[in-house]
């Protein structure tokens, strides 16, 4: 069985909210509050030095995701993990990205990289 990899560049995200709109629409989830993919913000920081970062909470059960192919700032990355060529896999053996929560053993795995790792 394919292990599937998620891969979130915070850096990236713009926090549109465009992918828990298509997410919202892939799935045909009715009007209102219900929607199975969350994008939260949040401010670091004091003044004059605030930062506002992005958090991605993903469903976790998407084969095809709608949310990467949505994704104005290409944030998102999908792919097979069992695959060493795959751009995700590659990110992931980098050391670059983090695991989200491996000890709720998501699948597909989600990772995170933050700007702050990517510099160095």
């Amino acid at each position: 069985m394919t292990q599937y990899g998620f891969f979130f560049d915070q850096s990236r995200c713009t926090g549109c909210q465009t992918c828990s709109v298509a997410c919202k629409n892939c799935h045909e989830l009715p009007p209102g509050p219900l929607k199975y993919l969350r994008i939260y913000q949040y401010e670091k920081g004091s003044f004059p030095d605030v930062r506002l970062h992005t958090q991605w909470v993903p469903c976790y059960h998407c084969e095809k995701p709608a949310c990467v192919d949505t994704c104005v700032g290409s944030a998102r990355m999908f792919g097979d993990m069992d695959n060493p060529e795959d751009p995700v896999t590659q990110l992931v053996m980098s050391g670059v990205a983090r695991p989200l929560m491996p000890h709720i053993g998501t699948k597909p795995n989600v990772y995170y990289i933050d700007d702050l790792k990517r510099r160095g």
